[in-house]
């Protein structure tokens, strides 16, 4: 028992690594391997991931296995903990709709993203900006219902995005001062955590493409904020 609890903690913490994937971590294969072929194993791996507050999503031989943490574990990451001393409250509530506006780009139905065969069609910045424009101008028109303190967090937000320009052509890729400035900021920190590949990550232009990773797929069916995911998914499809 000892041997499978000091295996269990290891599967759950690679589960947690960035950039570990079975093809190219032979223990997290054995692992996971061993998750599938042992009922006793497999339990003690639950009952670790819920003593760490995390929530076991998925779990496949070939892709890994995927965690959320629950809302108060210390792994969650709230809109709040956004911090840095040069991002408004409008700047933290423009990422989140950016994040949202990226993810119904990729994921257009919900029957897009329950598919597991499904194939999301690659994406460019361009299109991402026009998916960030079209949801900031719907949310300032107010054709979104809010839940409560969901509203005093995210107005700042879409009235961020409105203000900015598109673009600016001079420093597009450092700074959050326009829409694509933003873009590229949360697609930076999507493909660092393993949510997004670049097609050509030699671009550097707005034709540069990316597409999501099923790490993506997985957190999105999680995702708290499921009406706004829908409403950004029907302007997405209406634009």
């Amino acid at each position: 028992m000892d041997s499978n609890g000091r295996m269990a903690g290891e599967l759950v913490v690679k589960a947690l690594q960035r950039g570990i994937t079975p093809s190219n971590n032979a223990e997290y294969q054995r692992l996971l391997a061993h998750y599938g072929a042992d009922p006793e194993f497999r339990s003690l791996v639950g009952q670790i991931a819920s003593g760490m507050q995390l929530r076991i999503l998925d779990v496949s031989e070939t892709r890994g296995m995927f965690v959320v943490p629950e809302k108060d574990s210390p792994f969650a990451i709230r809109l709040s903990d956004i911090r840095h001393q040069t991002m408004s409250p409008g700047l933290k509530a423009a990422l989140v709709l950016v994040h949202v506006a990226i993810a119904a780009q990729f994921y257009p139905t919900t029957d897009a993203l329950e598919d597991d065969d499904y194939t999301p069609f690659p994406a460019s910045i361009a299109n991402f900006r026009n998916a960030v424009q079209s949801l900031a101008t719907r949310m300032k028109e107010g054709a979104v219902a809010y839940d409560g303190h969901k509203a005093e967090q995210l107005e700042p937000g879409w009235a961020y995005l409105c203000d900015v320009p598109p673009v600016i052509i001079e420093a597009q890729r450092t700074t959050v001062s326009s829409i694509v400035g933003i873009i590229r900021f949360v697609l930076r920190h999507l493909e660092q955590n393993g949510f997004v590949r670049s097609i050509d990550s030699e671009s550097d232009d707005d034709s540069q493409q990316f597409t999501p990773t099923y790490r993506f797929r997985v957190q999105l069916r999680e995702m708290s904020l499921a009406r706004l995911f829908t409403f950004a998914q029907e302007v997405r499809t209406r634009s």
